[in-house]
C-alpha cells in the first residue's frame, strides 16, 4: 500500500469552494485509491451512520477522510485482539453495549 501518494479532499465543483459533497468525495477518493494501487474491499459507510466522514473498508483496515475540504485521506488499520488480552475496563465497556 503506497498511502504517502493520496491527496488531500478538494472542493467539488458544485459548491464554490466550501464543501465536499458526498458522491464527489467518493469519486475523488476511489480515484485516489486506484492511482496508489490500493484495492478496495467493500463500499462505503452509507453517510447516515456520520455525515461528516468517509469510511471505506480496505484490506487490512479502512481508509477515511473527514468530509470537509483539505481532509486527509488516511488509513486506519484494524486491530485484532483476543479476550484475554483485553482489560478489565475494555472488557466491561464490550458487555456494557451488549
Amino acid at each position: 500500500m503506497n498511502l504517502s501518494t493520496l491527496p488531500s479532499l478538494s472542493a467539488s465543483p458544485t459548491s464554490e469552494g466550501r464543501y465536499v459533497t458526498f458522491n464527489d468525495g467518493k469519486r475523488q477518493i476511489r480515484s485516489a485509491l486506484k492511482k496508489a494501487g490500493i484495492e478496495v474491499a467493500g463500499t462505503f459507510r452509507p453517510r447516515k451512520h456520520n455525515r461528516g466522514q468517509f469510511s471505506l473498508p480496505v484490506d487490512g483496515g479502512a481508509i477515511v477522510a473527514d468530509r470537509k475540504v483539505g481532509a486527509e485521506i488516511r488509513f486506519v488499520p484494524t486491530v485484532i485482539k483476543q479476550w484475554s488480552d483485553l482489560s478489565d475496563a475494555e472488557k466491561a465497556a464490550i458487555l456494557a453495549v451488549g
